[in-house]
């Protein structure tokens, strides 16, 4: 059974909160099949806010999808 949207929002919402950083969840798209986009925005400093893409399959598991955004959201971070 494939991830909802909402669930994939849900997730990425649970390791944004669990996370050191100051990010929000912007939304939460549909992308080509199974798949979805997530946009992040870093709300810290306020006045160099950016934004994050990351892409997951929804036919993944929510571990495998809370797995996948952690590492593609930590890897952006990093070379920032």
């Amino acid at each position: 059974m494939s991830l909802t949207l909402r669930d994939v929002q849900r997730i990425a919402t649970d390791v944004v909160e669990s996370g050191g950083a100051e990010l929000e969840v912007v939304g939460t798209i549909p992308s080509e099949g199974e798949y979805a986009e997530v946009v992040f925005v870093l709300t810290e400093p306020p006045t160099a806010a950016r934004h994050f893409v990351v892409g997951v399959s929804r036919n993944a598991s929510e571990l495998a999808c809370r797995v996948s955004v952690e590492t593609q959201l930590r890897q952006q971070l990093t070379t920032t």
